[in-house]
């Protein structure tokens, strides 16, 4: 809420195979509103051709490389910095 309230960004994307439930989700919904959207998916079962089967860690780190390529232009470089 932190974020929301002092960075103030336009679109939150919340990455997620389920959408959490409480109280605390609740209100951080209120609060957002029109500024978070739930974006549906699946744990990623490889990345980059690389099968991931270890730890749900692992899996998050994955999906968040995952999103950081949809965004990013070129992903060689990328590849050659995370090596």
């Amino acid at each position: 809420m932190g974020a929301l309230r002092y960075q103030k960004p336009r679109l939150i994307l919340f990455h997620c195979n389920c959408e959490p439930t409480g109280e605390y989700w609740d209100a951080f919904k209120a609060i957002a509103r029109k500024t978070l959207r739930i974006v549906q998916r699946t744990p990623p079962e490889n990345i980059w051709g690389k099968s991931i089967k270890v730890s749900l860690l692992v899996h998050s780190t994955a999906g968040r490389l995952t999103v950081i390529e949809l965004f990013i232009s070129t992903t060689k470089k990328w590849r050659s910095f995370l090596k």
